[in-house]
């Protein structure tokens, strides 16, 4: 297992157990637009308006997909960027809260790996934005959510809170 891979899994795994002590937690699936894109995991304190949020796609996303389709066409089949797969990890804050919807800034780091020519390559960017949440939906525990970042431009869940 890859260094990258190991560090995801172990930073996931931590949110998973102190996520029921901070807050909220939710568990989801985003799609970028309209095409698939990460599983999701995040906690969120609504006393405080602080939440985190991890996301990952294990190579499934259409981004993941459309990379390793495009590197392999580009360069016939010879040396092309194959298995590639992204990590997100941010931090929320609230601007605005009601009973069910809340507005809220997000900052993090987006993660994407890829293995060129046998070796495994990563690079990081930073994210930064805006987002929208809206809660218990149809009366469940289900939530919807719209974000607008850099990159990931605009990214739609939705996820269920425990």
């Amino acid at each position: 297992m890859k260094k990258i891979t190991s560090v995801a899994l172990l930073v996931l795994f931590s949110v998973m157990c102190t996520a029921p002590s901070f807050g909220e937690t939710g568990l989801g699936y985003e799609t970028l637009v309209i095409l698939p894109h990460a599983f999701t995991l995040s906690s969120w304190d609504k006393n405080s308006g602080i939440g985190v949020k991890a996301s990952a796609d294990f190579g499934a996303s259409a981004l993941s997909l459309a990379t390793t389709i495009g590197s392999i066409a580009g360069t016939l089949g010879l040396a092309g960027l194959t298995d590639v797969n992204f990590y997100t990890f941010s931090v929320f804050k609230d601007l605005q809260q009601s009973e069910n919807f809340r507005n809220y800034i997000k900052l993090g780091i987006f993660t994407l790996q890829g293995k060129l020519a046998g070796v495994t390559k990563s690079g990081s960017l930073p994210i930064a934005g805006i987002g929208m949440e809206w809660q218990k939906l149809w009366g469940t525990s289900l939530a919807f959510n719209a974000d607008l970042t850099y990159p990931e431009i605009l990214t739609l869940g939705f996820k269920t809170y425990f």
